[in-house]
């Protein structure tokens, strides 16, 4: 192969492998949330739990994808001088580019199912954050397909942009409401002020940060000459939504082994404000009795 043509296809690989170092610290970052979680919160509902299993496994095949593309491009392609193999994807990485937009969509759902109770049963809102992510998967799911048949097209088709335009927007309605919704003060109550504070912090500092390296990936697109950095975003924002959702329920008071989870029990609050924190951090089946 041609050292120049040689020295340009790999300049357009780097951003990729910078993404993926970066993407396997957040992976152990991940693991030793769902590790904590685990132990710390054994009560919580089974469908919750559930979830958090199902991102985690989604975590590692996403990791198992990425692991394979970077292995096929720097290892046997290495001294290949046949083009396919800058412009093919292995099947492995195929499917890490479908949980690419898979994990979003998951994670918007869970979160729209917490903005429709804090919302109080806000139809408009809840049904735009549904929409918008559904719109991204959709469009994620026609990127693999032309991903499968050629790398290039997958950066370069107005899909992408679409997209992550969509995921970003939903992000961005999600921590605001989060926001809007439990910022303190709203309700007046200053025994739980800190740890309502607490539980919006933790929301609004991961939900910038996916924000930021979803428009981060937003204008890598864009651009045409910074298309091909997009992959390193796109291997660091499926870590992001996953560690935002594991620290979430993380941000809450642990449990005791055998004792169902009560946080709320023992303090005084408005009847629709328990009911939403209770749902926020344990789930609607340890909601708060009218008082």
């Amino acid at each position: 192969m041609n050292p120049t043509s040689s020295s340009a296809i790999l300049r357009l690989l780097a951003p990729g492998l910078f993404g993926f170092t970066i993407s396997l610290a957040m992976y152990g970052i991940a693991l030793g949330q769902y590790i904590f979680y685990q132990r710390a919160f054994p009560n919580d509902p089974k469908v919750t739990k559930y979830f958090v299993s199902f991102l985690i496994l989604l975590d590692t095949l996403h990791v198992y994808g990425s692991s394979a593309f970077e292995w096929s491009i720097f290892v046997p392609c290495r001294h290949n001088g046949s083009i396919a193999c800058f412009t093919s994807l292995p099947w492995q990485s195929i499917m890490a580019l479908f949980i690419t937009f898979l994990v979003p969509f998951s994670v918007q759902s869970f979160y729209a199912r917490r903005l429709w109770t804090i919302s109080g049963n806000n139809a408009i809102l809840t049904g735009t954050v549904y929409l918008l992510s559904a719109v991204q998967l959709v469009l994620g799911s026609v990127l693999v397909v032309f991903g499968s048949l050629h790398v290039s097209i997958t950066f370069s088709t107005p899909f992408m942009l679409s997209a992550l335009i969509c995921a970003v927007a939903t992000d961005i309605i999600i921590s605001g409401c989060v926001y809007f919704y439990l910022r303190p003060g709203r309700f007046g109550i200053k025994r739980t002020e800190t740890r309502l504070r607490h539980l919006t912090i933790v929301s609004i500092n991961m939900g910038f940060l996916t924000c930021a390296v979803g428009l981060m990936a937003t204008v890598f697109v864009s651009k045409p000459e910074l298309g091909y950095d997009v992959s390193a975003a796109g291997m660091i924002i499926v870590k992001c939504h996953i560690n935002s959702v594991l620290a979430v329920l993380n941000a809450r008071k642990p449990s005791r082994p055998g004792k169902q989870p009560d946080p709320l029990s023992t303090i005084q609050l408005p009847s629709d404000l328990s009911m939403q924190l209770a749902d926020m951090s344990t789930g609607s089946q340890n909601r708060v009795p009218n008082t």
